[in-house]
């Protein structure tokens, strides 16, 4: 007659390795956890927003912003990344006022919230 599969079990493994098994079955069962609510989220549907925003919520964005920053290539050489290529001069392009800047900022975050969802940080 065989004996039964629990001593054998019993026998054949130290409290190290039971004790090892166990960390690796936690480990299996937190990734697939992780693995769940990762795929829980993408399913999920961005809400679209049922009106535009008011004029007066996009302007508070704006100003909680702050100051927009210039490109890496209009930044002034000190303030340059290192490898930044330096920009060529270019008579062509006029130089924006801060009107036309923020008009700018308002259109692309008008088209952002018409997409669903908000520029985040």
């Amino acid at each position: 007659m065989t004996p039964p599969l629990t001593s054998v079990l019993a026998v054949a493994l130290t409290a190290n390795d039971w004790i090892g098994i166990a960390i690796v079955a936690v480990l299996v069962l937190l990734i697939v956890a992780a693995a769940v609510a990762l795929v829980r989220r993408k399913r999920a549907e961005l809400p679209v927003p049922k009106e535009p925003l008011p004029q007066e919520q996009i302007e508070r964005e704006l100003e909680r912003e702050g100051p927009e920053l210039p490109p890496a290539d209009e930044a002034p050489p000190a303030l340059r990344p290192p490898g930044a290529p330096a920009r060529p001069p270019a008579a062509e392009e006029p130089a924006l006022t801060r009107q036309e800047r923020e008009a700018r900022r308002r259109e692309e975050y008008r088209r952002r919230a018409r997409r669903g969802g908000a520029a985040r940080p």
